[in-house]
């Protein structure tokens, strides 16, 4: 039966303090050379892999969050915060797009955006990069390639990551239903006509709050048809909100009506169904009616559900 005596133990004890002084010198002379070496001939030996990275954030124009990507480190030598061998996310291509737009807040300069959370990655382990992005005041969707770099060094691989980001005010709405196009003879009125559309953004419509009431109004605010208009708030604007608030989910009533001109036939008249900055939206409320005498001719018909703007203030 085997034994263990304390000699044995004792030389076990020393192999095993041996070799974890040999792995340490191996890691500490890596980190040495990543730091201090990093010439082309070294740059073989770094590569990167993606891991990970946050959902598309969807922002309000001039709001800001805090995003973060992972890469495991693939090469042979770790990556050191702060040295030579410093390893950024940065803009793919040194685009200084981003910048321009507004979307960095305290990056490294206009296209590195962030380096490594951890002092040091060594090889197989993950690095993290946490950075502030704004969104840009126009609403829209921005793209911004990224990719690793140390600088001076080389790039890292180039695995295509992008951070799409979605500058949103908030205000979007999908036609439900609306009332049979009317025939009216010349110069009659018709019934209360009603739409219905559901609120499909994230913010609530408010009546009677500038800046949060959602209105129908005539596309392109084209004044030119108000000879049809019989009680609507404004020449551009057929009818407001019937409900004091319309949670995101939620249905809103729209109920106004229209006067047929003395002419049999009558012009044309377009409107349509979104808030301004979405353009899908108003694809999808599109709707069709065939002319026919004595008839308002409705040639493109969407509805626009617009949200009320703030006085303008004279200073």
């Amino acid at each position: 039966m085997y034994e263990l005596s304390p000699r044995r133990l004792l030389s076990a004890l020393t192999r095993v303090v041996v070799l974890f002084v040999i792995l340490t010198m191996i890691a500490a002379g890596l980190v040495f050379v990543s730091a201090n070496v990093s010439t082309p001939a070294t740059a073989f030996a770094f590569h990167s892999a993606f891991e990970d990275q946050g959902p598309s954030p969807t922002l309000a124009p001039g709001t800001a969050t805090s995003y973060s990507l992972r890469f495991r480190n693939i090469g042979l030598l770790p990556w050191q915060r702060g040295g030579s061998a410093q390893v950024n996310l940065a803009v793919a291509g040194d685009s200084t797009a981003s910048l321009v737009a507004g979307m960095g807040v305290n990056w490294l300069s206009e296209n590195r955006i962030a380096t490594t959370g951890e002092q040091i990655v060594l090889p197989g382990m993950l690095g993290t990069f946490t950075f502030t992005v704004r969104a840009p005041i126009t609403p829209g969707v921005y793209r911004v390639p990224l990719r690793l770099v140390i600088d001076g060094l080389t790039w890292l691989e180039d695995d295509h990551v992008v951070l799409t980001l979605t500058s949103d005010l908030g205000f979007h709405g999908q036609l439900v239903d609306q009332s049979l196009h009317p025939t009216l003879g010349p110069g009659d009125t018709s019934v209360p006509l009603t739409l219905h559309f559901r609120n499909t953004g994230a913010r609530t419509w408010t009546r009677g709050v500038a800046g949060q009431q959602v209105n129908l109004g005539v596309v392109g605010d084209d004044k030119s048809i108000f000879a049809l208009a019989f009680g609507w708030p404004t020449a551009d604007r057929v009818a407001i909100q019937a409900e004091p608030s319309v949670a995101p989910g939620g249905i809103a009533t729209y109920t106004f009506q229209v006067k047929a001109p003395l002419a049999a036939g009558g012009p044309g008249w377009t409107t349509r169904t979104s808030s301004r900055s979405s353009p899908s939206a108003r694809r999808r409320g599109r709707r069709r009616a065939r002319p026919s005498p004595r008839r308002l001719r409705h040639s493109r018909l969407s509805w626009v559900p617009i949200p009320r703007r703030p006085p303008r203030v004279n200073r």
